[in-house]
């Protein structure tokens, strides 16, 4: 199935990066959570707010509900406080496997 990524933009909609992950999902193949359309479909507004409160039990049984097997957290495009607490909530992740961390790119499979 597919992979979701965050970032700072995602939780603080417009979301600017999200042309970008597009962009990465044409060069690796594969699917995204998270995208670009003209029309943004009800169900991606819903993603959108429950990621807010993430690493929360609601934002993941969203995540998973909608068949995410991976998740990639762009620490760099959060603000440095707010990074600083997602890592704190993360440790250890909730529902998630960590696999692999590119600095601030963090790689978790979803369990």
């Amino acid at each position: 199935m597919g992979q979701s990524e965050l970032s700072a933009q995602n939780v603080r909609p417009p979301s600017g990066h999200d042309p970008t992950y597009m962009f990465y999902q044409g060069l690796d193949g594969i699917p995204r959570l998270n995208g670009v359309s003209s029309f943004e479909p009800p169900a991606y507004r819903t993603l959108l707010d429950s990621v807010q409160q993430f690493p929360d039990s609601s934002s993941l049984d969203l995540i998973r509900s909608l068949g995410a097997r991976w998740l990639l957290i762009h620490g760099n495009r959060y603000p440095a406080e707010e990074w600083e607490r997602l890592q704190k909530a993360l440790d250890p992740p909730p529902g998630l496997v960590l696999e692999k961390k590119w600095g601030p790119v963090w790689l978790f499979r979803v369990e």
